[in-house]
């Protein structure tokens, strides 16, 4: 995947610009990806994600984004999950913002809310994040809807 993207942004960078490359935030995240956690049944499983290996190619060339939402029908699951009150989704949905994007390189260096973020939390996805460590930024949309299937003519 980063030689792939490597390829791409040498071939395409230098004609156009930046290059926009939207994959699930928990392939691109910077760390390690942790899965489970104590409070539920999942054995806790530590596993790179392609993010870590985007940006030792990539360096500061590349920006992740991280993606999370409020409320809405994930297509994923069968039903939807509130978000959990001390964990990411909850936090970012506490002030009642409906969409905001969040460069986390411009928290302050010290103090509760740079703490906050670099302290690893759960997330809906049943996965453990420290958001520092893993985005430059956040995305938070309030409330996501399913794209519907389209028509068979």
């Amino acid at each position: 995947m980063a030689d792939n993207l490597q390829w791409v942004q040498q071939r395409e960078s230098s004609r156009r610009g930046k290059i926009l490359f939207f994959a699930h935030d928990g392939h691109v995240q910077r760390s390690v990806a942790i899965f489970g956690s104590a409070g539920r049944p999942f054995t806790l499983v530590r596993q790179r994600r392609a993010g870590g290996y985007l940006r030792s190619v990539l360096d500061r060339d590349m920006v992740v984004i991280g993606t999370y939402y409020g409320r809405g029908t994930d297509p994923d699951q069968a039903r939807p999950r509130r978000p959990d009150i001390g964990g990411m989704d909850g936090l970012l949905s506490s002030p009642s913002i409906p969409r905001f994007i969040m460069d986390l390189r411009q928290l302050p260096s010290a103090g509760g809310l740079h703490e906050w973020f670099q302290a690893a939390h759960e997330t809906r996805w049943v996965t453990i994040v420290a958001p520092l460590e893993a985005y430059d930024a956040i995305l938070f949309l309030d409330n996501i809807t399913p794209t519907p299937a389209p028509q068979k003519q």
